[in-house]
């Protein structure tokens, strides 16, 4: 299925849209903010879901559960309603909003540069290419710190290669409460806390000390300055080397893992997508872009 509104740009709806997932009760994140504007700019209220932030807080509680039943009831009502947003759901939703303009920073599209960004990513799937037959693709949201960890641990040892996906969503409630700005949906603290076997609130590793070593890993603040061809290719050069990479660009944060490539003599940075489990080429300025972020590598 097509979608041909600006409102479902996010990959949780690209997925449902191609009849690979649900968004459903108990989810939380991005996807489910630009849900729950959809609904409100179709006239459902959602007094619970706003009342925090006086605009939605990504929670798909009951009131959402509810709201998403109310619209498949109208839209669909040759359907039980579910509550779960699949493809037809997210198709109606999508024929009603054509003309309606989406909450800003709903447009991004994941995997391609936000207006104004230069050096537009190549899509290109690089997993022959580069030699890696198998990324790793988050479950959720908070998930794209553990996918993101599993891959980077295996491949050149960097990190606590044995910290599982199943360990990290464990402590999520810990980490969720650390101090730093988010990115990927977590606080920058909790990644230094992870990598000091400090994950608890008490031993916060604060995201002002970017800078220490663990086992041979360095943590540090990331400066569009310092991120050349030439660092990325001493630092996370070669096809067992990477670096562990948290970034905000375009309105929103994310985790790769990313690495250095050449094809035919010309640089560029492969990454490791785990919103859809590709690896992808892109031109450094994307990168360069970031507002703010962090590295992680393993010297």
């Amino acid at each position: 299925m097509v979608l041909q509104s600006k409102w479902f740009t996010h990959p949780r709806f690209q997925d449902v849209a191609s009849g690979r997932a649900l968004i459903k009760f108990g989810e939380r994140g991005d996807a489910v903010k630009t849900l729950q504007s959809a609904l409100l700019q179709l006239g459902h209220a959602m007094p619970i879901s706003t009342h925090k932030y006086g605009s939605p807080d990504g929670i798909f509680g009951d009131e959402t559960d509810r709201c998403v039943k109310d619209f498949q009831r109208k839209a669909l009502p040759q359907y039980a309603p579910d509550g779960k947003v699949g493809q037809l759901t997210l198709g109606q939703l999508d024929s009603k909003l054509i003309t309606a303009s989406p909450p800003k920073g709903s447009e991004l599209v994941w995997g391609e540069a936000p207006p104004g960004v230069p050096g537009k990513p190549k899509e290109v799937d690089l997993g022959t290419v580069i030699g890696f037959s198998q990324a790793v693709r988050q479950d959720f949201e908070m998930g794209c710190w553990a996918a993101c960890l599993s891959f980077w641990g295996r491949l050149c040892g960097g990190g606590r290669p044995q910290l599982t996906s199943g360990k990290v969503f464990a402590l999520y409630s810990h980490l969720a409460s650390m101090d730093g700005p988010l990115t990927g949906g977590m606080p920058t603290g909790a990644l230094a806390a992870i990598m000091r076997d400090q994950a608890t609130p008490e031993n916060v590793c604060e995201p002002g000390d970017l800078t220490h070593k663990w086992n041979g890993l360095v943590i540090e603040s990331y400066s569009p300055s310092n991120l050349t061809y030439e660092w990325l290719k001493h630092n996370a050069g070669g096809p067992r080397k990477a670096l562990y990479f948290g970034y905000h660009i375009g309105g929103a944060s994310h985790i790769n893992v990313i690495g250095h490539y050449e094809i035919n003599g010309s640089p560029y940075v492969w990454a490791m997508e785990p919103w859809d489990g590709r690896f992808k080429l892109r031109d450094i300025e994307y990168y360069q872009s970031a507002v703010r972020g962090f590295f992680a590598y393993a010297r």
